[in-house]
């Protein structure tokens, strides 16, 4: 959605007589612009599962956070480890994407 809105804030910018949705720019690229192996088929389901796993691990790391801020003030030691993970679901997502580009 947010790859969506700065399209259409760009396309807005370059032309400001348009009048276009992020719904309309999500239906061309789906339809017209981007080749069908690029939206369906075996490694846009595996990385699909990867991004929503990746996404999973990151809400878990989130909660425990929380969790842990609840109960008590986190020592030196469990606020890198939690850097620590967002970086490796970070850089998790971006090899994801490059793998579905």
């Amino acid at each position: 959605d947010s790859v969506l809105a700065v399209v259409r804030r760009e396309l807005r910018r370059y032309f400001p007589e348009l009048k276009v949705e992020t719904d309309q720019i999500a239906d061309l690229l789906k339809n017209d612009i981007l080749k069908r192996e690029v939206i369906e088929g075996d490694k846009v389901n595996e990385a699909a599962a990867r991004m929503k796993k990746a996404m999973q691990k990151l809400e878990r790391a989130a909660a425990k956070a929380a969790s842990q801020s609840a109960s008590a003030t986190p020592s030196n030691e469990e606020v890198p480890s939690l850097a620590e993970e967002e970086t490796s679901v970070e850089a998790e997502v971006t090899e994801i994407e490059l793998e579905v580009a």
